[in-house]
């Protein structure tokens, strides 16, 4: 049972983490159209998200190693589950 809910609370992770990244898909034409921006003015703000992800990855591998990996995973889906509400 515990299995099954670690790999269901895995896969929610994962899928919220797509649709995150298709919010942004669907967001970006929108907001050019909306503020008269071109696409080049969004670059530095999805490469940040890509820079996050590899910064962050890095650091959870070490604070896993140091700590344990339940813990990072815990504070890193908080992470990650809390920036996504604060960008809605």
């Amino acid at each position: 049972v515990l299995q099954k809910m670690v790999v269901f609370i895995a896969a929610l992770s994962i899928i919220m983490d797509g649709f995150d990244g298709q919010l942004i898909g669907f967001a970006v034409p929108v907001l050019i159209k909306e503020w008269g921006v071109t696409r080049g003015d969004f670059a530095p703000a999805l490469a940040a998200g890509l820079v996050g992800m590899g910064i962050g990855s890095a650091f959870a591998g070490l604070l896993a190693d140091r700590f344990g990996r339940r813990g990072a995973v815990i504070v890193s889906v908080m992470v990650f589950g809390l920036a996504t509400f604060c960008i809605g």
